[in-house]
């Protein structure tokens, strides 16, 4: 075999070798742009679903069918239908407060013991909210607590927030007590059966059921908010 000869298969052995060497780097950089591709979507479908979440109001229980017939035994005139309508007005309020800085709730919403609460959770909150744009978005109810003179309804309220652009979605429950009125010494007064003392739970109602007197008034219950807290 010639010199040249011998030349000419080095130089296309060479080329060979740095053909395939070639080869195996651009698949390597394939694998690897395909990887990085993989990860970007993965990442970028979990931003999408965070994002989605955020936006997605927070669902609320589904007891209806239960909770509203244990109150109408006892409240046969409830309407749930106005009580989630002021759900949603004081789950409003007291997001507002909260903003501003001060309590927008009077007397005629809350026990005391609330009403004193929220001057002091508004007041706090005016030098820590860094929150924007409170929303809310519904109301249902979840809970109805009977315990013998005094009666409560929990309703569950979703909303949401806005923080540098991001929003977020959160529940609060809104606890309601049936009362006369609420008493400035923390004390619910409960009305009252006038022959025998007998708690007369039943708005509307003309007769005591325990003595049997008529009453000459309906009985003046009314639901003051007992208590908000955030579920989140």
């Amino acid at each position: 075999m010639s010199g040249t000869l011998r030349i000419i298969i080095m130089i296309a052995l060479g080329f060979g070798i740095l053909g395939v060497l070639i080869y195996g780097i651009m698949r390597i950089l394939s694998f690897v742009a395909q990887g990085y591709s993989k990860v970007s979507d993965l990442v970028d479908d979990i931003r999408k679903g965070d994002a989605e979440a955020q936006a997605t109001p927070r669902s609320l229980s589904n007891v209806d069918r239960i909770v509203i017939p244990q109150i109408l035994r006892r409240f046969p005139e409830y309407d749930n239908e106005l009580m989630v309508r002021r759900a949603v007005m004081d789950g409003d309020s007291y997001l507002k407060s909260l903003l501003s800085g001060v309590s927008s709730f009077t007397e005629k919403d809350g026990v005391r013991s609330f009403l004193e609460m929220m001057e002091e959770t508004a007041e706090k909150a005016k030098n820590t909210v860094n929150w924007t744009d409170p929303r809310v978005h519904s109301a249902a109810v979840s809970k109805f607590e009977d315990n013998g003179d005094l009666c409560y309804v929990t309703y569950q309220v979703s909303y949401q927030y806005s923080v540098e652009g991001y929003t977020y979605q959160r529940k609060l429950a809104v606890k309601y007590i049936a009362a006369e009125s609420p008493d400035y010494e923390k004390k619910i007064q409960v009305y009252k059966c006038p022959n025998c003392g007998a708690p007369v739970s039943q708005i509307g109602q003309k007769v005591c059921r325990y003595c049997g007197i008529a009453l000459k008034t309906a009985a003046p219950l009314s639901w003051f908010i007992f208590d908000i807290t955030d579920m989140s």
